[in-house]
């Protein structure tokens, strides 16, 4: 089996560590006993791991004053331990602290032959049949993968050991804050598979060195170039201007509907974790089979976006968090290599507090890993020279940036949104280690970001958490007063929309209606608890579609569909694993939903980005969550009242019309038409003395003149065809200008493919049937319902052709 020892002194000692192919670490003494065996003084054993997991020690490292053992596991992450978490004179020697050790480890022993226990943990033996204890660990540290190439180290860095850095599968260097467990560092240092970070013992240099044939020397430092704005400005100017990049749940929203229903559906089904819309990444990961990492070289998004390929890629961070941890959830439905053995759900709450550590930095807001998500806004003091070249909006942080990226790293650690809630104050194991922690652990945190002053009353931090998390919500009032309306221009057909007090207060009335006449009181909280969290949930996605609206008004449209796509995001935490949520009743939460769908689409359709397939989408996902309310035969729209109907058409006709607007820029003029009327119509259902919108008659016409023009190109190409096909015919085969006529007509007659060949009959026949080409069917449908010499298109072209049923 493999094997990694360290000396406990540094030097030759009769005391090191070993590990091997199991989770638990000894300090050995190296000297025999009688029973010709080294003797175990102490076992160091994570929590989480037990003897049948497959892991393996693939690196030790203890700290400066050899006090701490670092450990880290093929198959798992990095653990620290107190070497001597109780030890009664921490001023004596090493050797001194050993002996205590050894004392404690005897006094056990007569304990165990008068019957006492006095371990709580399960205590192996040291080969002699002797008992030794085990200690676990104080905190856990990781978010990479370790499991394609052995003895991945991890070591102490800093003068005063504030980092931990390892090596990755990715071909990533990761170094941690030892004080929260964020990352800090993130290095593209292999082109496959990075092993280990050396870092120097005193000034800021490290080296990689992984599978290809190069060591890497870097150097810590902040910015080397003068013009990089490192202030908290310059890192929201530089997250301002960055290119959007559209979520999976934005790209695929089916896709990732059904990759959460298989996964429900396997064996135990979503028992051993939780699973979010937002935890599955990309199509080009999902395709992905096997042992991942192999590949990472050629398919990371560092390649793709063209950075170079070794280098910082700190922006990538968050993309590389989300496909390790979709690895990690896919390998408990799938036979595979399980890359984490630990519990899942502790790498979550890893990933969520690197991922907010992240954004915060990104912004330059203030963070408490106590309550992760409760980003607040740093007050920048601006000098003369920065008025000049900043805008306000510089110094100030849209509420919308408050709020995290993904779901998941909110709202299950929220207890007015969770049944069960993550501690973020129980991340590290401060109860087993109260006082080494606050030895140890408390230097290191200038800024005090742990809170480790103890709190008297829970019930105090439960407080402040609620003021933080509402503060951040109210600041959505110091907007302008016109910002709670839908993102609508001048050119497009508008809608009129409540405020979000209003849309509040009707959802609350909504929630809580149902249970009413409830006398089981457990019940009745939970149902208040539920309305609270969709109450919430409203008002995060009220700010996001609000914010996006405020920069689509500025001209930043990459912020905009940023700010449009994290609130579906939020949506999706809802409808998408609860279908019959959004079938059930008209409420704000939904409507704010369709609305923001709307508002993307607009943004997509815009040159700058022209994602006419995604826009087209989002206006379909739209109308399929009106549908029900609009449904004749069922009585839905006629149910509604006046307010909540009038809602309903409005938004079924901007829904139209931007699925219309979508299918005339990607050339399907016969289906912008049925949109487009579609969209008519449903004003006139409204009011039928209501003139339609001038934009929406001028896109109509615009779109049954270009149906006409290629109509009458497609006459005129069949026309040539088949005169082509039948000049041959006439002419004598003897004469010289016959002979190069019937070459002329035999090349054009190969150039229209079968259309030449297709008598008349035949097309009509096929166009009937609705089984010709989109070409065919174009000419012969203006064939059956335009009167001879009329060539513009009627009403009619738009039943007929079979692109209306995509």
């Amino acid at each position: 089996s493999s094997t990694s020892s360290s000396s406990l002194t540094g030097g030759e000692t009769a005391y090191v560590f070993a590990g091997g192919s199991s989770p638990s670490v000894a300090l050995c003494d190296l000297r025999m006993t009688d029973h010709s065996q080294s003797r175990v003084v102490q076992y160091y054993t994570p929590s989480g791991l037990s003897p049948t997991d497959h892991v393996s020690v693939s690196g030790l490292d203890l700290s400066r004053d050899r006090q701490e053992l670092l450990v880290s596991y093929e198959s798992d992450q990095i653990y620290t331990f107190p070497i001597f978490p109780k030890s009664r004179s921490p001023a004596i020697s090493t050797m001194g602290q050993v002996e205590e050790l050894l004392r404690d480890s005897d006094d056990q022993d007569n304990d165990e032959s008068r019957g006492v226990d006095s371990s709580s943990v399960s205590a192996p033996s040291d080969g002699g049949g002797r008992r030794v204890n085990s200690l676990p660990e104080l905190a856990c540290y990781g978010a990479h993968l370790n499991r394609l190439t052995f003895l991945k180290n991890a070591r102490y860095a800093g003068p005063r050991d504030e980092y931990i850095c390892t090596g990755s599968d990715s071909g990533h260097a990761w170094v941690y804050e030892k004080a929260t467990g964020a990352v800090v560092s993130f290095w593209k240092a292999d082109n496959s598979t990075c092993n280990g970070v050396i870092p120097h013992p005193t000034l800021p240099f490290f080296i990689t060195y992984g599978i290809d044939s190069t060591a890497k020397l870097w150097r810590s430092t902040i910015p080397v170039d003068p013009n990089v704005d490192d202030s908290a400005v310059g890192r929201r100017k530089h997250y301002r201007a960055q290119k959007y990049e559209m979520s999976p749940t934005i790209r695929n929203w089916a896709q990732v509907e059904s990759v959460l229903d298989n996964l429900d559906l396997r064996d135990g089904g979503m028992e051993q974790t939780e699973i979010f819309a937002d935890h599955i990444p990309s199509t080009k990961i999902l395709m992905r089979r096997g042992r991942l990492a192999r590949s990472w070289g050629r398919d990371s998004p560092s390649n793709i976006r063209g950075v170079p390929k070794i280098g910082n890629d700190l922006h990538n961070l968050q993309q590389t968090l989300k496909e390790n941890l979709y690895t990690c959830l896919r390998s408990l439905y799938d036979d595979d290599d399980v890359p984490v053995e630990s519990d899942i759900d502790d790498l979550k709450h890893r990933i969520s507090l690197i991922r907010l550590r992240h954004q915060a930095d990104r912004l330059g807001l203030t963070w408490n890993p106590s309550l992760p998500w409760a980003m607040d806004s740093q007050k920048t003091a601006a000098t003369e020279n920065e008025k000049l070249k900043d805008s306000p909006e510089d110094h100030n942080v849209d509420p919308s940036d408050l709020v995290p990226d993904y779901p998941s790293d909110w709202m299950p650690y929220d207890s007015r949104m969770s049944c069960e809630p993550f501690d973020f104050r129980d991340y590290f194991n401060r109860r087993t280690y109260e006082e080494y922690y606050r030895d140890h652990y408390s230097p290191l945190d200038e800024r005090d970001t742990l809170g480790t002053e103890k709190i008297a009353v829970e019930a105090d931090c439960d407080c402040a958490h609620t003021n933080e998390c509402d503060d951040t919500m109210n600041l959505k009032d110091e907007k302008q007063a016109d910002g709670d309306r839908d993102m609508d221009t001048d050119e497009e057909p508008g809608d009129e929309e409540h405020k979000a007090a209003d849309e509040t207060k009707q959802n609350d009335e909504q929630m809580l209606c149902d249970e009413r006449d409830s006398d089981d009181g457990s019940l009745e909280e939970q149902v208040s608890k539920r309305s609270a969290a969709k109450t919430i949930l409203l008002e995060t996605m009220t700010t996001l579609k609000e914010g996006g609206n405020a920069a689509l008004k500025a001209g930043n449209l990459n912020l905009a569909a940023h700010r449009y796509d994290k609130a579906i995001q939020y949506g999706a935490m809802l409808y998408m694993k609860n279908r019959a949520a959004a079938d059930s009743e008209w409420n704000p939460l939904l409507k704010t939903l369709i609305v923001t769908r709307l508002n993307l689409a607009l943004v997509l359709l815009k040159t700058q980005f022209c994602e006419l397939l995604v826009a087209a989408n989002q206006a379909n996902l739209a109308l399929r969550d009106l549908a029900p309310f609009c449904a004749a035969d069922k009585g839905g729209i006629s149910k509604m009242s006046s307010e909540n109907r009038e809602e309903i058409l409005n938004l079924r006709s901007k829904a139209y019309f931007r699925l219309g607007s979508a299918q005339y820029e990607m050339g399907d003029f016969s289906s912008a038409i049925k949109s487009f009327e579609e969209s008519i119509k449903s004003k006139n259902d409204l009011d039928a003395n209501a003139k339609p919108d001038q934009l929406l008659v001028r896109r109509l016409a615009e779109a049954k003149r270009e149906l006409s023009k290629r109509n009458k190109r497609q006459r005129k190409k069949f026309k040539m065809a088949f005169a082509s096909a039948a000049s041959p015919l006439a002419a004598s085969p003897s004469s010289p200008a016959s002979s190069s006529s019937s070459s002329a007509a035999s090349s054009v007659a190969a150039a229209s493919s079968t259309a030449a060949v297709m008598s008349p009959s035949d097309a009509v026949r096929l166009g009937t049937a609705e089984t010709a080409s989109t070409t065919s069917t174009a000419v012969v449908s203006n064939t059956k319902a335009s009167p001879p010499g009329n060539s513009g298109p009627t009403s009619h072209d738009s039943e007929t052709n079979p692109l209306n049923a995509a």
